[in-house]
């Protein structure tokens, strides 16, 4: 990877962060969410790319995977392309290792592309159950396991009402 391609990458944790702790509200602050130094390492990190705080997990309960691809488009998940199996099978991965129990979640954008999130469907419906999820949910399957997508900023509509702030 090059250096343009890791700075794009940063660049992008960065942004996906500040719109967690924007939805999640004021009684949150920087500390509570923010791109994982050096790729691991932080206690509150496990295998995500975001140091998530315990406080926060109570709202938002994900190991998140983001990326930033110059030419992802939403379609590419039905067309059962190798990077996103990569992805989904990285963030399944990450999830299994990660001591805090979290989810599997995918936050990812393409140029000029909308931010998507994809997350196992039954553990999205544990954390909103349909009416309350705003949007579509569009589904696949990845190793015999339903998957959805859908806009990120309606899952972070999501998590502004669990903490009771006002978008």
């Amino acid at each position: 990877m090059g250096r343009r391609s890791r700075v794009k990458g940063s660049t992008f944790e960065r942004k996906v962060a500040s719109m967690i702790l924007r939805a999640a509200g004021s009684a949150f602050a920087k500390k509570d969410c923010y791109r994982t130094p050096m790729s691991g390492g932080h206690p509150h990190a496990g295998e995500s790319d975001l140091v998530i705080s315990p406080k926060l997990q109570t709202f938002f309960p994900y190991c998140v995977e983001i990326k930033h691809r110059k030419t992802w488009r939403p379609d590419r998940v039905w067309r059962a392309k190798a990077d996103e199996a990569e992805f989904l099978n990285q963030v399944i991965d990450a999830s299994r290792r990660d001591e805090f129990g979290r989810k599997p979640l995918v936050v990812i954008r393409g140029n000029a592309t909308e931010i998507f999130a994809m997350a196992k469907y039954n553990s999205l419906l544990k954390w909103t159950p349909p009416p309350q999820f705003p949007g579509r949910i569009l589904l696949f399957q990845h190793r015999g396991v339903w998957w959805g997508m859908f806009l990120f900023i309606n899952m972070l509509e999501v998590l502004a009402r669990k903490t009771g702030n006002t978008v």
